[in-house]
């Protein structure tokens, strides 16, 4: 789609670029045989195309086996498994992590790692559905459920004043 919209004019340029995991992808021009630094290519790669297109690139990569059983607050940028080019190279990573016992609470903790362009080692939680694969605010599920219980009450009082007046036409045609 990138080489399409240097060919034609009039395609809507994408707002971001989502890269199903880079760890996979093999670096444009000579490959080393060394997965590591081969991935700190492609990460380069990648990065030299979001400049070029000035648009975000996100992707995911893992943390080293040795972090499975860390808490989130213990997970940072040295637990990052393979080429730590690709920390090296990114703006910014966000750490996800959940212990078996949030996984089955429905919560996933997200950590900002790395931050080039402000605050680092924030952490918040978020509630998750995985049958859905849907990763939800929590504040705004809460706004969201208040919402539904304030629109079900509208509909409640409409209903119940509905009934007053139809109660009313039959007394009043009764008399």
């Amino acid at each position: 789609y990138l080489y399409m919209l240097r060919l034609y004019k009039g395609l809507k340029k994408p707002g971001i670029l989502l890269i199903d995991y880079m760890d996979i992808f093999r670096p444009i021009g000579k490959i080393t045989g060394d997965p590591y630094k081969d991935q700190g290519t492609v990460g380069e790669n990648f990065r030299a195309l979001a400049q070029e297109w000035e648009m975000p690139t996100v992707s995911a990569t893992q943390f080293g086996r040795s972090s499975v059983e860390l808490e989130i607050d213990e997970i940072n940028e040295t637990n990052l498994a393979d080429s730590w080019k690709k920390m090296m190279i990114s703006d910014t990573l966000i750490a996800m992590a959940s212990n078996s016992e949030q996984r089955a609470n429905g919560k996933i903790f997200f950590k900002l790692c790395k931050n080039r362009n402000g605050e680092k080692d924030k952490i918040f939680g978020m509630n998750i559905i995985y049958e859905q694969l849907k990763i939800v605010d929590p504040k705004m599920e809460a706004d969201a459920q208040l919402m539904k219980q304030a629109s079900q009450a509208v509909i409640d009082l409409k209903e119940r004043l509905k009934q007053e007046r139809e109660e009313d036409v039959d007394e009043n045609l009764e008399k």
